[in-house]
């Protein structure tokens, strides 16, 4: 779509164009959770509905929080490679005034190796 929109301006002269393109950016890292797992965290954690819709709670659990900026190299040498699949076990969950929701979880199996920036992995709504 890009590069159709780019043929184009050029084939029509348009003085000053500048041809677009896209650009990585990460935002985050983290492990993210597939529709089914998130599906199955949220009614786990059933979060009254008329609560969230009045404190604007968004039911997102969509990912584990590695690191909030984009990781460094030593962060991933210590994550494993992209598309590496973990599987997590929820074992408390807390809000802070039913407006933010965490669950704390740990990987299921004792040999399994994971990194967060933070002292326990968790999943945070808002």
């Amino acid at each position: 779509m890009v590069d159709e929109h780019n043929e184009v301006q050029q084939s029509l002269g348009v003085r000053g164009f500048k041809p677009l393109r896209i650009k990585k950016a990460v935002f985050y890292t983290g492990y993210l959770l597939n529709t089914a797992t998130s599906t199955a965290l949220l009614n786990a954690l059933a979060i009254p509905t008329m609560l969230a819709k009045e404190n604007g709670v968004k039911m997102m659990a969509n990912d584990v929080l590695i690191t909030p900026p984009p990781a460094s190299e030593a962060v991933l040498a210590k994550t494993g490679d992209f598309g590496r699949k973990v599987e997590f076990e929820v074992v408390g969950v807390a809000h802070w005034e039913h407006k933010v929701w965490a669950a704390l979880v740990k990987p299921v199996g004792e040999s399994v190796r994971i990194y967060t920036g933070t002292k326990s992995p968790h999943d945070l709504f808002r």
